[in-house]
């Protein structure tokens, strides 16, 4: 009753009750650790499944008659160990079903081991080592099941989005999630949602990511799914910080924080987005708790260049900002090293830019360029531009950064990367002086010019007679900023005090 009603950890308490009975079967206490599985998988504890699976695995192996039971336990074995932080180790956990499944002639688990490979494969940026077990599927649009086309169709999603196909990436991924509900599996389904929302960022298209992390996230709220709800609002949270709505993502955050789950992937999840996000908020406390060490050596023992690159960037930010550059350049270099293959990781290249070994620029210049060129990838021209610009000033080429700089901020402005606006600005305040392409520019377009994205979002504000308390809320950072982009437009405007920035402006929109 208890799992019926989704309460995933008290169904948990039963099962295990029931196990400890003395006078239980072998056959029941297969069956029910199979539903304590399950129940683990979905609770506050996953990782307490593994010695489960590996009982399973001791008694199902050594008869033939359960072999291919011994092999589906293999397949979420490999999903536990992705928890873990082993993906690279989940390969082998595979290959083994995908034998078992040839060697037992089960083709239609054979289908379903093979898409897992590809699946796995992916997060581990090896697209062209699973472009053969995605043939070996077959003709599975056609043949498979509703679960089997759903994982088919989301490795086709993934493949087009990396190679730029924006629109079949998008088809096939409303494919997956269209055969992801016709199955009832809550597990396909976020996973799903995820893996749209993380190929949309790679393509740059922000209002997708924020949509699909949504619907993941209402999907695991309704179902209970209890370790993946602060997981997703850690990543949107992360979203959220790149639209530049900072406020908002500090509370998705915060609401995350309090799960306290011990979960190695959301110890890098937590590193990843709370410290640059602490760092932005100036918040110490929230810092101290999300610098989790223990996250660099979890990401990089995954083998996924999209989970270490960002928790060795936010790694090497806050060493950096602390004084300790040696630091920073070291596990930056190390991160470039461990990167066999290439992923949308935008943030590694340019804190290489920024703080890295000057041996590290070129290969990571030479991925952003390779990225740059595949049509629909905006975001990595824009990066490029950025990571150009980071590097020109390290040479003292000033004025080649600064044009660098200013288009690096056009870019991202189009893209709607508030975020990266903010984190450009920061770098070079002399570049910060771009077109807004959301305002009309006349005839306010010699004022507008001088300005700031921010400062021109807060002058829109001021004319609105919003306070800065309300005008903080709207833009979601806090007052303090407001108050220093306050400042900042009446420099550039010669000004000084806001009564003098509305006569301005409406003198200049009347002229």
């Amino acid at each position: 009753m208890a799992r019926e009603h989704h309460l995933h950890d008290d169904a948990a308490q039963h099962y295990q009750q029931a196990l400890n009975i003395s006078a239980i079967t072998s056959g029941d206490y297969s069956r029910i650790s199979e539903k304590l599985a399950g129940a683990f998988t979905f609770g506050r504890n996953p990782s307490a499944v593994t010695p489960l699976y590996d009982r399973a695995l001791t008694m199902y192996l050594d008869s033939p008659a359960t072999r291919t039971k011994a092999g589906r336990i293999l397949l979420d074995k490999a999903t536990q160990l992705w928890r873990d932080s082993q993906t690279e180790a989940a390969l082998d956990v595979i290959s083994q079903a995908i034998h078992i499944a040839k060697t037992e002639g089960e083709s239609h688990f054979l289908i379903h081991a093979n898409l897992m490979m590809v699946e796995f494969l992916q997060d581990l940026s090896r697209c062209d080592d699973a472009e053969p077990f995605l043939l070996a599927a077959g003709d599975v649009e056609n043949t498979g099941d509703p679960l089997q086309q759903a994982l088919y169709y989301r490795s086709k999603g993934i493949a087009n989005a990396k190679g730029g196909n924006a629109s079949e990436a998008y088809r096939y991924f409303e494919l997956a999630v269209q055969k992801a509900k016709e199955t009832n599996e809550v597990r396909t389904l976020v996973g799903i949602w995820i893996a749209y929302a993380m190929e949309a960022e790679g393509l740059g298209n922000n209002q997708l990511t924020k949509t699909c992390f949504e619907r993941a996230l209402f999907v695991a709220r309704r179902y209970h799914y209890i370790w993946r709800i602060p997981f997703l609002c850690l990543v949107y949270a992360n979203t959220l910080s790149r639209m530049g709505r900072y406020h908002s993502a500090y509370e998705y955050l915060l609401t995350a924080l309090s799960y306290d789950l011990d979960i190695p992937v959301m110890d890098e999840t937590i590193a990843e987005v709370g410290i640059p996000l602490s760092l932005h908020m100036n918040d110490k406390e929230t810092l101290a708790r999300c610098a989790r060490p223990q996250a660099i050596h979890l990401a990089l023992q995954s083998g996924e260049p999209r989970r270490f690159g960002p928790v060795v960037t936010a790694f090497a930010r806050l060493y950096a900002s602390e004084g300790r550059e040696n630091e920073a350049r070291s596990l930056l270099h190390r991160a470039v090293n461990a990167a066999s293959y290439v992923e949308p990781v935008w943030d590694l290249p340019i804190a290489v830019a920024q703080y890295g070994v000057p041996a590290d620029i070129p290969k990571m210049r030479t991925f952003l360029e390779k990225k740059a060129s595949i049509p629909s990838l905006e975001v990595a021209r824009a990066c490029l531009s950025l990571f150009d610009a980071l590097v020109a000033r390290r040479s003292r080429a000033t004025r080649e950064s600064y044009q660098h700089a200013k288009t690096a901020m056009e870019r991202f402005n189009a893209l709607g990367w508030l975020g990266y606006v903010d984190l450009t600005g920061s770098l070079f305040p002399d570049a910060a002086k771009i077109p807004v392409h959301t305002m009309d520019p006349a005839p306010l377009a010699d004022i507008h010019m001088q300005l700031t994205v921010r400062e021109r979002q807060v002058v829109e504000l001021v004319l609105k007679g919003m306070t800065n308390r309300e005008m903080a809320g709207t833009l979601s950072i806090t007052e303090r900023t407001i108050e220093a982009h306050m400042t900042s437009i009446m420099r550039h405007l010669g000004l000084r005090s806001r009564h003098q920035i509305v006569e301005r402006l409406q003198q200049a929109s009347a002229e």
